[in-house]
């Protein structure tokens, strides 16, 4: 894509931004905040992992996996860069009397496992094979849940 091709499509975008055609400054600011890779904290829990990923493709409010867009201008490449966080059930410096249990749980009383859970977070997708823009919120994994049930209480079987 040719730098001028960048910039018309820079300033094609629909939606919320579309007014920021007026102010090219703050464009070129929103789309190239995520030129370089965010650092990660020093301490990641050994229970999850806490990634930044430029994600290439995401699930929407409505659960259908839309583009996620990667702006490129001329020679420069920007990122829509997220901050994901992944269980590891089966994590090996993880020792468990109960794989795949949540730690700190009483596992003669209580079933536990760790769920993965997602926010949703602002992204800027395309449609129309990469006609069209806007801002919408996707699905990003974000946290770990730990799901708890008493052993006393059977498990509901579906009937089939």
């Amino acid at each position: 894509m040719s730098e001028q091709e960048g910039l018309r499509r820079k300033y094609t975008i629909t939606g919320l931004y579309s007014q920021l055609e007026e102010y090219p400054g703050l464009m070129e600011r929103r789309l190239h905040v995520g030129s370089h890779k965010p650092q990660l904290p020093s301490e990641v829990n050994k229970r999850s992992s806490l990634l930044e990923v430029d994600v290439a493709s995401a699930r929407d409010i409505n659960d259908t996996e839309v583009a996620v867009f990667q702006p490129e201008f001329g020679a420069t490449q920007a990122h829509q860069w997220f901050y994901t966080v992944t269980c590891m059930n089966d994590h090996p410096a993880i020792d468990r009397e109960c794989p795949g249990c949540c730690i700190g749980i009483n596992h003669n009383s209580y079933r536990s496992q760790c769920r993965q859970t997602f926010s949703l977070v602002y992204a800027l997708i395309t449609r129309n094979r990469g006609h069209s823009f806007l801002w919408a919120p996707v699905q990003i994994p974000s946290s770990c849940n730990c799901a708890i049930t008493s052993k006393n209480i059977p498990l509901a079987v579906p009937q089939l």
